[in-house]
């Protein structure tokens, strides 16, 4: 997942990453048949709990940069937009 407002610098040509609102519609685990059911009951709801638990990384794996500029947007919370978006920038 990349962040909206930040280039996504992984191709040759950089290119600013933006998000589009497409619906208003909330796709739940029901709306994917193809899925098996096992795979959907296994998937915690975050709404519900409030935050998703980060996947297991294998021993001795790096984050990505990417990884780790979400890390810090989300330690970031309250702070103003400009400021996350400018910390983050002047890091990479």
């Amino acid at each position: 997942m990349r962040l909206p407002a930040f280039h996504n610098y992984k191709y040759d040509e950089p290119h600013l990453v933006t998000a589009q609102a497409l619906s208003d519609r909330i796709h739940r685990p029901e709306d994917f048949p193809q899925v098996r059911a096992a795979d959907r009951t296994e998937t915690p709801d975050v709404r519900e709990a409030g935050v998703a638990a980060p996947k297991a990384r294998p021993p001795g794996a790096r984050m990505s940069q990417s990884e780790r500029d979400r890390a810090y947007a989300r330690r970031a919370r309250g702070e103003p937009r400009g400021m996350v978006i400018a910390a983050i920038a002047e890091y990479g």
